[in-house]
């Protein structure tokens, strides 16, 4: 009984510290080139990692994202359609790149703030987000 409990708590004690893992689906992809580019951030806005797959299909693909622990986070992502690794803006700092933030939050001048976009994570959770 006693290694049936040992067993058994060391298991659990596994999947507590396994990493949470999301599931992102990218929507509204307009074109199969360049990449998406997805920074994790924590509930400060500050980054904590960053993604780069390439575009295999569209309108929409999925990505695994690893996380580093439970808690709240935010994501920015931008597809970065001629794949020179940023977001490429027009003559008065504007997007011209399709981007997107968490919880599809979106503001007409600035990045949408942060209240908008957290999310929670606890365990595996499915997100998609839309870039326009």
């Amino acid at each position: 009984m006693n290694s049936f409990l040992a067993i058994l708590f060391s298991a659990f004690s596994f999947w507590q510290t396994a990493n949470p893992t999301l599931l992102l689906t990218i929507e509204n992809i307009q074109e199969v080139k360049g990449n998406i580019m997805v920074s994790v951030r924590n509930e400060k806005g500050e980054n904590l990692k960053y993604y780069s797959a390439k575009i295999t299909q569209k309108p929409s693909q999925e990505f695994k994202i690893t996380l580093p622990k439970n808690g709240k986070y935010t994501l920015a992502v931008f597809h970065d359609v001629n794949g020179n690794k940023k977001l490429d803006t027009g003559f008065f700092g504007q997007p011209v790149e399709p981007y997107g933030f968490s919880n599809n939050a979106r503001e007409t001048f600035s990045e949408p703030e942060l209240k908008d976009q957290l999310f929670t994570v606890e365990g595996n959770r499915k997100m998609s987000i839309e870039v326009k």
